[in-house]
C-alpha cells in the first residue's frame, strides 16, 4: 500500500496532475450541488435571486442593494437565459422596493418551477466554491509546494462550513474568494509593480468592492502589506515590457503608486460598470417608478445613519461620485450593524467579541482544529531546531499577506456588532487552509507525525460525509447539533432550509394521528408550506404576517431561529413589562367576558371595540409567552437541528398556558 507521501511523489511525476485536479474539484461540485437538492431556499436565497434577476432583465437596482451586485447577477445567470419572467409591473411590490414580495412571487406565485430555478442558481454559485479551493491550492503551492498544496486542498474541501455556504446563492462565498485573491495579488504586486500585476490585483479588488459591502477592510489589508514591503522587502524591481531590473526606493515607490492608482480606478469603474454607468438606482423605462428600500430614498438613509459615515456617503451621492445603488446598499448594511441576535442564551443589538470565537470553535471539524493547532506548535520547534538569524532569512515575510488578512478580519470580527452567522467568518478559512499546508514541511524531520496531518484530513473527510447533507446545522461535537439551539440560531442553524423536512414530518404525523389532528407552524424561511403539500396552521411572524389562529393542543413545529424570538413581532426574551400587560389583560377578560357587551359598557366603560381590541391583545402575548415556555421545555423531537417539535395535548397546553411567568422574565433588562 502506497503511503500518501509516495502517492503524493507519482502525482507530482505525473502529467495527468492538472487533470486529477479538475475532476477532484468536479467531485466536489457535485457533492455540493447534492447535499442541497432537499433543502428548500434560505432565508436569503430568493433576495439574491429575485435581485440578480432584476439587475439583468430590467437594468433596475432598487432591489436587495445591501448585498454584492455581482454574487446576484453571478446566481441569477441561468434563470435569464432560460427567460423565467420576473413579476410583473403592476405586481404591488415594485413602487415600495418590497424584496419578500416579489422574491416569493417570483419563485413561488407566477407559475415559475421554483425547484429547478434554485437548483441552478445554486449550481452556479458553488463555483465560487470552486474557485475558492482553487485560490487556496495554488497559493499553498507556491509556499509549500505539491504535497503541501495537496494537503491545503483536502482540509479545504472536506470543510463543513464551506460546503454549507457555497452551494446556496448567496454572497458570503464570492466575499470569501475575492478577499482572499484580492490579498495575494496586491502582494505581488507590491514585490514586482507592474502591468500585469496592477491589472490582476485591479481585477481582483474591483471584484471584491462588487462582492460584499465589507470590502474597505482590505484597505487596511493593503497598508499593512505596503509597510512590510518597505520595511523588509527586498531591494525594488519593476517589470517593464517584459525586462525586469532593480531601481532606487523612490523609482520603486513612483511605479508602486501608478499601480495602485490603476487598481483604484479600475475598482472605480468596476463599481459603474456593475450598476450599469447609471446614476439611479431605479430604471422608470422598465419597472414602475418608485422609493428605494427601508429608507425611501438615500437622503433619508444617510440622515438616520448620521455622523460622518452618513454626511461621506450623502456627499458621494450629492457629486455623484458612485451609483445610487451602490451608496444606497452600503447605508442600509451601517444601519444595520446593530441588529437582533441571540447567543448563548443571551439577546443584543451590540453584539458580544466572543461571538465568532465560538462559532469557529463549535462549528469548525474537531480534526481541522487540531490540524489548525498543530501547526504554531510544529513552526514554532522547528524554528528553535533551526538557526537563520546568521543568513539574515525572514521565514514569515512570504506569510506576511495570509497573516495579515487574518489579523484584520478576526480583529474587525471581535469588534463587529453584527452577529447573526457563522458564514460572516468565511474569509478566514482559505488563509488558514493554506497555512495549514505546512505541514508537511513542518512533520518531514519527525518520522513519528508525518503521516498525522494526512490522518486528520482522513478524519474532516469522515466528518464531512457524516454530516451529508446537513451542512448547514453542522456542530463539531462540542456543542451538539440537536442541543445548538440553545447556543445558536439562524443562518448557523436555522435558515430556513428545512421546511421539505417539515413537510415529510407533517405527513408522517397525519399519518399517525389523522388528517384532523392540528399541526402549527412557526417557521422560518421564505417557502410556502402550501408548494410542498403540506398545510399547517400557520403562526405569526416577521415573515409570515397571518392572522393569529385561536392555539389549542396539537403538534407545534417550531423554528429554532423563531423560537429564540429573533424574528417575531414581540422579539427577544420575554419581559417583566409584557408580563404585567398579559395578567392585566387576563383579569379584564376574566372579569369581562361573562357580561353582556350593555353591561361591560354601563359597568366599566368598555364598548365593543376597546373588549375586542382586550382579546387581541392577550392573544398576541399568550402566543408570545407561549414560545417563551417551550424555550424552558425540551422538545420531543428535532428535525435536523433547525426545527423543534412539541406535541401538547390539552392538559400540557393548559399547564404551560396557565403556568407562572417563563423564566426569563426579570433576567433581561427592559
Amino acid at each position: 500500500m502506497l503511503s500518501p507521501s509516495r502517492w503524493l511523489r507519482l502525482v507530482r511525476q505525473s502529467a495527468g496532475q492538472p487533470l486529477l485536479l479538475v475532476g477532484v474539484l468536479a467531485a466536489w461540485w457535485c457533492v455540493a450541488v447534492g447535499s442541497t437538492l432537499g433543502k428548500t431556499a434560505s432565508s436569503d436565497e430568493p433576495l439574491h435571486i429575485v435581485g440578480g434577476a432584476s439587475y439583468w432583465r430590467l437594468n433596475d437596482y432598487r432591489l436587495h442593494p445591501e448585498n454584492g451586485n455581482l454574487p446576484q447577477r453571478w446566481c441569477a445567470i441561468p434563470l435569464v437565459l432560460a427567460g423565467w419572467p420576473l413579476p410583473a409591473a403592476e405586481h404591488p411590490g415594485w413602487p415600495t422596493s418590497n424584496m419578500a414580495s416579489l422574491s416569493r412571487a417570483y419563485l413561488f406565485e407566477i407559475g415559475n418551477p421554483s425547484w429547478w430555478m434554485l437548483v441552478w442558481a445554486r449550481s452556479f454559485a458553488v463555483i465560487w466554491g470552486v474557485l475558492v479551493a482553487l485560490l487556496v491550492y495554488r497559493w499553498s503551492r507556491e509556499l509549500f509546494g505539491p504535497e503541501g498544496a495537496w494537503l491545503s486542498l483536502a482540509f479545504c474541501l472536506t470543510d463543513t462550513t464551506l460546503l454549507a455556504n457555497a452551494p446556496l446563492a448567496t454572497s458570503d462565498t464570492c466575499a470569501a474568494f475575492f478577499f482572499g485573491w484580492s490579498t495575494l495579488a496586491i502582494w505581488r504586486m507590491l514585490q514586482l509593480p507592474s502591468s500585469s500585476t496592477a491589472v490582476v490585483a485591479a481585477l481582483a479588488v474591483g471584484g471584491l468592492f462588487v462582492a460584499k459591502f465589507s470590502a474597505p477592510l482590505e484597505i487596511p489589508v493593503g497598508l499593512i502589506l505596503l509597510a512590510v514591503r518597505c520595511r523588509y522587502g527586498m531591494d525594488w524591481e519593476v517589470s517593464w515590457r517584459g525586462q525586469r531590473r532593480i531601481v532606487s526606493t523612490a523609482t520603486g515607490l513612483a511605479a508602486l503608486g501608478a499601480c495602485l492608482a490603476l487598481v483604484g480606478f479600475v475598482a472605480w469603474l468596476t463599481v459603474w460598470l456593475a450598476y450599469g454607468f447609471r446614476y439611479e438606482a431605479m430604471n422608470p423605462q422598465t419597472a414602475p417608478a418608485g422609493v428605494l428600500p427601508r429608507w425611501d430614498t438615500l437622503a433619508d438613509s444617510t440622515r438616520e445613519l448620521g455622523g460622518g459615515q452618513g454626511r461621506f456617503l450623502a456627499f458621494l451621492g450629492e457629486r455623484r461620485l458612485l451609483p445610487e445603488g451602490y451608496l444606497c446598499g452600503m447605508a442600509i448594511v451601517l444601519n444595520m450593524l446593530r441588529r437582533q441576535s441571540f447567543f448563548c442564551g443571551d439577546y443584543s443589538i451590540d453584539g458580544w467579541w466572543i461571538y465568532f470565537p465560538f462559532t469557529f470553535l463549535v462549528k469548525t471539524p474537531l480534526p481541522t482544529l487540531a490540524a489548525i493547532l498543530l501547526v504554531p506548535v510544529l513552526a514554532v520547534r522547528w524554528v528553535q531546531q533551526k538557526s537563520f538569524k546568521a543568513s539574515g532569512e525572514l521565514l514569515w515575510y512570504p506569510l506576511a499577506p495570509l497573516l495579515t488578512l487574518l489579523a484584520v478580519y478576526w480583529g474587525v470580527s471581535l469588534m463587529t456588532t453584527l452577529n447573526i452567522g457563522h458564514r460572516h467568518l468565511l474569509p478566514v478559512y482559505p488563509a488558514i487552509f493554506v497555512l495549514m499546508g505546512s505541514l508537511p514541511s513542518l512533520t518531514r524531520d519527525r518520522p513519528g507525525l508525518r503521516l498525522l496531518p494526512w490522518a486528520l484530513a482522513a478524519c474532516t473527510a469522515l466528518v464531512s460525509l457524516w454530516a451529508f447533507p446537513n451542512y448547514l446545522a453542522f456542530f463539531n461535537g462540542i456543542v451538539r447539533r440537536d442541543e445548538a439551539w440553545h447556543y445558536l440560531v439562524d443562518s448557523n442553524l436555522d435558515w430556513g432550509q428545512e421546511h421539505s423536512t417539515v413537510a415529510s414530518f407533517i405527513a408522517r404525523e397525519r399519518r399517525t394521528y389523522g388528517d384532523q389532528h392540528p399541526i402549527y407552524g412557526c417557521l422560518f424561511g421564505p417557502t410556502p408550506m402550501q408548494s410542498l403539500g403540506a398545510a399547517p396552521i400557520l403562526l405569526p411572524t416577521d415573515f409570515d404576517d397571518v392572522p393569529l389562529p385561536p392555539l389549542g393542543p396539537g403538534t407545534y413545529c417550531v423554528s429554532a431561529t423563531h423560537l429564540q424570538g429573533i424574528y417575531l413581532p414581540m422579539w427577544g426574551p420575554w419581559r417583566a413589562s409584557w408580563e404585567e400587560r398579559f395578567q392585566d389583560r387576563s383579569r379584564a377578560l376574566a372579569l369581562l367576558t361573562p357580561l353582556a357587551p350593555e353591561e361591560r359598557e354601563k359597568s366599566y366603560g368598555v364598548p365593543p371595540e376597546m373588549f375586542a381590541q382586550i382579546g387581541i391583545e392577550f392573544h398576541r402575548l399568550e402566543y408570545h409567552r407561549l414560545l417563551a415556555q417551550l424555550r424552558e421545555r425540551e422538545p420531543d423531537a428535532v428535525l435536523n437541528g433547525a426545527i423543534l417539535i412539541h406535541r401538547l395535548d390539552e392538559p400540557t397546553l393548559k399547564s404551560l398556558l396557565q403556568a407562572g411567568p417563563p423564566a426569563q422574565t426579570g433576567r433581561f433588562a427592559e
